[in-house]
């Protein structure tokens, strides 16, 4: 998938149109179980909103709690709850610069290990596909 994170910096389209975005795009990635095949995995993307938002449980313990991550699709709502109670649009800015660093990084490291595996689907398609331009499977 593809993910239009440059978006989030254009000073032409509305703060409240990018929060919007963000929040859909941060969703999409949360889902999508080709970037974190496990719940568990998740911890290091969800520590930028929790600390962004200073999470705290019921507790005052902080980071969401352990349950929430069970459900990636709870998880989903808190952090959109959470992102569309702020108003401040240099907090926000910050979050989405937090995000596209933290995205970029995965993405880098992504790519990296794919070109060094031979079994990845992704380079299984491609070959895939520069076969069958070819004309051979």
């Amino acid at each position: 998938m593809s993910y239009d994170i440059k978006f989030l910096f254009n000073p032409s389209t509305s703060m409240e149109v990018r929060k919007y975005y963000f929040m859909g795009v941060s969703t999409q990635i949360i889902l999508d179980r080709s970037l974190f095949s496990s719940n568990d995995s998740l911890h290091p993307l969800i520590a930028i909103f929790e600390d962004f938002f200073q999470v705290k449980d019921k507790e005052g313990n902080p980071g969401f709690r352990p349950y929430l991550f069970n459900s990636r699709t709870i998880l989903c709502a808190r952090i959109n709850r959470l992102i569309s109670q702020e108003s401040d649009s240099t907090k926000l800015k910050k979050l989405f610069e937090s995000f596209y660093n933290f995205f970029n990084d995965i993405s880098s490291e992504s790519i990296a290990s794919h070109q060094e595996s031979n079994n990845s689907t992704l380079l299984q398609d491609m070959k895939k596909g520069l076969n069958r331009k070819n004309g051979s499977r």
